[in-house]
């Protein structure tokens, strides 16, 4: 069998680019984007040279990128910088007479300010006694919300104290503690006033109401266990602490065992007993004497 030799020559295929390609073709505020560029089959010893640009001043990109040798892909890093309004920028990677690009889509980050209350009523509340409520704060936007004050208007509305200037970045919450502290009886409207650079407005508004309320005193009682003759009802009396005499309240007797004082004014202290009454008017001996200071 005759051996046949086998001999040539040839020449590589030159490398070329193909493609360019990043992450995200949608970006929002300042951010980075993982770009890459491809090329038709492996660099040739010392690499493959791509020049890269970009279209828009917002988007920075190296000026060029080696894809090494052996390789047919090589990723750099698309930085972002912040947008004022809705814009487009294009990457061009070059390399010879190729030349391919991406275009992304960038968006302008917006701060949002959402408040969960519309207004706030606290209903009736008693004169010289504080009832809170609570006002959630949320950046709801694309971007960190600044709140540069919160203030309270009204009479007997007040405001935890918070430090401003706030800033919550998106989904982040704060909670405004607002209280009802009537000093005296009616009603009462103010206003809790937030200033921000939110979308929606610099300046929003919650509108306060409440009811004070006069002060009251709450007895109740034990009705005798053994009574020696049927109870009728009771009798409360009052005494004003420095004052001489007992008062009775009611008229006729209280049939319950419970009795509301709404005639007392805040500040002062009394002192109070009970006699339960029978069919015939006759009152038992006082109960124990208890002694209260109204708020």
């Amino acid at each position: 069998m005759a051996v046949i030799g086998l001999s040539g020559t040839g020449t590589s295929v030159p490398a070329n680019l193909t493609a360019l390609s990043c992450t995200s073709s949608s970006l929002t505020g300042a951010s980075s984007d993982s770009c890459t560029v491809t090329l038709s089959n492996g660099a040739s010893s010392g690499g493959f040279v791509v020049s890269l640009a970009s279209s828009n001043a917002a988007v920075s990109v190296p000026t060029t990128l080696t894809v090494p040798a052996g390789a047919n892909t090589a990723r750099f890093t698309a930085a972002i910088s912040s947008v004022g309004t809705a814009q487009s920028a294009t990457l061009t990677a070059t390399a010879g007479s190729a030349s391919k690009t991406f275009t992304m889509q960038l968006n302008a980050a917006v701060p949002t300010l959402s408040v969960n209350a519309t207004n706030v009523g606290f209903g009736n509340v008693e004169v010289n006694s504080e009832a809170t409520q609570s006002v959630v704060l949320t950046s709801t936007g694309t971007a960190p919300i600044t709140i540069s004050a919160a203030t309270v208007t009204g009479a007997g509305f007040t405001l935890a104290p918070v430090t401003f200037p706030l800033t919550m970045t998106s989904g982040e919450t704060a909670t405004l503690e607002v209280s009802f502290d009537p000093k005296i009886a009616g009603s009462a409207n103010g206003q809790v006033t937030i200033i921000s650079n939110s979308s929606t407005g610099n300046t929003a508004v919650i509108p306060l109401s409440g009811t004070g309320t006069p002060p009251l005193v709450e007895l109740s009682w034990n009705a005798p266990s053994d009574p020696t003759d049927p109870i009728a009802g009771y009798n409360v009396y009052r005494a004003a602490t420095g004052t001489s005499g007992f008062q009775m309240l009611n008229s006729p007797a209280v049939p319950e065992t419970t009795y509301t004082d709404n005639t007392v004014r805040s500040g002062e202290t009394y002192e109070y007993i009970v006699e339960s009454v029978d069919q015939d008017g006759v009152e038992s001996i006082p109960s124990n004497l208890i002694s209260l200071t109204v708020p």
